[in-house]
């Protein structure tokens, strides 16, 4: 993790700790076990990821955004990265939709997590899943499916979830805070860097209504369909057609020889 406000670097914080594992025990245990064990001891927990860089006013907006909305039970999770940049409506907005690249909430909502795939299987309806899924520009529910049949190992997708079960409110910045440098295939998920060519953004302005911006969503569903491809979604149609023990395999390919397309298109062919 990056901090630009080298001012605010957590290493001048007096309680700075660095806690180490003897052994590694995967980003999803690693990260839903920490949350849970330092929320036994405090009110209200930031959390951020080693791949992620965060602007100047990062820490200042988490801090703002937990006091404010503490005792406001509809609000599960403070987002500090937006995927629409550039926005000029609002400086922060509340939606369904949870993202986890940096990122806070409260000990008395973190205990609803429930991670326990076959339970959202079960008890979501057709609806449910298209509302989900950002009105069905995205298929996140999918991730739920991959975990159940152990193509995936992630977290935040349940975190999502349980949000979402519960009815809760993702406060979302207008733009984005953080910029994802560590989407490279090295862990689960593959894609290009994501964020804002600039994230030294100050936001100052909280919604005081609690409910969803439908505006907003709105906005994120059709980023969402930008991002797909004729040829992208009729991969996946085929992947999906093949036994779960295969698909990741053969996915992980896939994304693989992607990069190493959009990369040799970037640079160019070398000279010999």
């Amino acid at each position: 993790m990056c901090i630009r406000d080298r001012s605010d670097t957590i290493e001048k914080h007096p309680s700075f700790k660095v806690s180490h594992r003897e052994t590694n025990i995967g980003s999803k245990r690693h990260i839903t076990e920490t949350v849970s064990l330092q929320l036994t001891s405090y009110d209200a927990v930031i959390v951020l990821e080693d791949d992620l860089e965060v602007g100047t006013h990062f820490l200042s907006y988490m801090r703002a955004a937990l006091t404010k909305y503490r005792d406001c039970k509809e609000v599960h999770h403070i987002s500090g990265f937006s995927h629409v940049t550039g926005n000029e409506l609002n400086q922060s907005f509340f939606i369904r939709y949870m993202n986890c690249w940096g990122w806070g909430t409260w000990s008395d909502r973190w205990e609803k997590f429930n991670d326990c795939s076959e339970d959202y299987i079960r008890s979501f309806s057709q609806e449910d899943r298209r509302i989900f899924n950002c009105n069905g520009s995205h298929d996140f529910f999918r991730q739920i499916v991959e975990n159940h049949h152990g193509i995936l190992d992630t977290w935040a997708i349940f975190w999502y979830a349980t949000i979402f079960q519960h009815g809760g409110l993702c406060l979302t910045p207008g733009q984005s805070l953080v910029n994802n440098i560590g989407r490279d295939g090295s862990g689960e998920r593959f894609g290009k860097c994501l964020g804002s060519t600039n994230v030294d953004i100050e936001i100052t302005a909280f919604p005081e209504v609690l409910e969803v911006n439908v505006t907003e969503e709105i906005r994120l569903s059709e980023w969402f369909k930008n991002q797909k491809t004729l040829m992208g979604e009729m991969l996946k149609r085929v992947v999906y057609l093949l036994p779960y023990t295969k698909q990741k395999a053969v996915m992980r390919r896939l994304l693989l020889i992607r990069e190493l397309a959009n990369n040799l298109r970037v640079s160019g062919p070398r000279d010999v």
